[in-house]
């Protein structure tokens, strides 16, 4: 069974830039200005991941452009940009604009749309690689929203808390399925993005949802299940809200579901498989890239490093 390791790149990124945008150390900077915190960030993150996951493909996936999600709720995560410093999202942008330009230099494979989020793309290339019954998936990212996506051949590997999601340690967990996660995450909301139901966290939307099934079909005999306080929540929530709110959570996932944006899907598909084929670089080169960047410390680690990044080294 071949492994494919889909990174959620953009997650890994705002998580390294985060950590130390506050602390003494600060960003890392290269002599001529350029911050690598988000570069360094990634590569560790991913040699991390190669000593407890095997696979054999690792692929990159960021966010491209304003999401279609913004085309059905104007404000989708403006509360979320509003509560950054001024310039951090263009620091932020542009620390990942310098990952991506050093993975090319390493051949290694990335994947966007123009119009969808990382999590789209996380779900559109699960799906498409486990069409090879030969395949199996794993996401890189803490986002639990990706647990949407889990499936007999699709888990996700928590890189900040060193811990692996299936399909059946998360039933386990929340006794629910995966697919309803999307109709936890309409009920319980998140900040910036999906409103939900106000007073409804993820415990209560779980047991809604063992009862009913789907947010979108929550009945009056479901909620005189739940405790009058409980119940009272729903009063003034439309059966259009609750629809609205899982659109907006729901992560795409077959190309059929993607309208205006499928031309560009396949093209960028396309694109991927052209790259996937082209992974063996000489050291001598692998080197002045890293020097490039004045990743002095990492050099010495080129081999494990490209090993991590399933790039051959000659």
């Amino acid at each position: 069974m071949a492994g494919i390791l889909l990174v959620d790149g953009n997650y890994l990124a705002w998580r390294h830039f985060m950590a130390v945008e506050h602390s003494k150390q600060g960003q890392l900077t290269t002599s001529y200005g350029l911050g690598t915190t988000v570069l360094s960030g990634c590569l560790e993150s991913i040699v991390k991941a190669h000593k407890e996951i095997k696979y054999d493909l690792v692929v990159f996936i960021w966010d491209k452009g304003a999401s279609w999600r913004k085309a059905i709720n104007t404000s989708y995560k403006d509360e979320r940009k509003k509560n950054l410093e001024e310039g951090t999202q263009d620091r932020v942008a542009q620390q990942i604009e310098s990952a991506q330009v050093m993975l090319d230099q390493l051949r290694v494979p990335q994947f966007y749309v123009k119009g969808l989020e990382g999590d789209d793309c996380l779900g559109l290339l699960a799906h498409y690689f486990i069409q090879d019954p030969n395949n199996f998936v794993t996401l890189l990212s803490s986002d639990q929203d990706l647990y949407q996506l889990l499936d007999d051949r699709i888990a996700v590997y928590d890189a900040k808390a060193g811990k692996y999601h299936t399909n059946e340690s998360f039933r386990a967990q929340y006794d629910i399925e995966p697919e309803q996660w999307t109709s936890v995450k309409a009920l319980a909301g998140k900040p910036g993005e999906v409103p939900g139901v106000h007073g409804v966290g993820k415990t209560t939307a779980q047991k809604i949802i063992k009862v009913c099934g789907d947010a979108r079909g929550i009945t009056k005999a479901h909620l005189d299940q739940l405790s009058p306080s409980k119940a009272k929540l729903f009063d003034n929530i439309s059966e259009e809200e609750l629809t609205l709110w899982w659109n907006l959570s729901y992560i795409l996932r077959h190309p059929d579901e993607l309208g205006g944006y499928r031309e560009a899907y396949d093209d960028r598909l396309n694109d991927l498989n052209a790259a996937i084929g082209i992974r063996e670089l000489a050291e001598p080169y692998v080197v002045e890239v890293f020097r490039r960047y004045e990743l002095e410390g990492k050099i010495s680690r080129v081999r494990a490093i490209c090993a991590a990044l399933k790039v051959s080294v000659i």
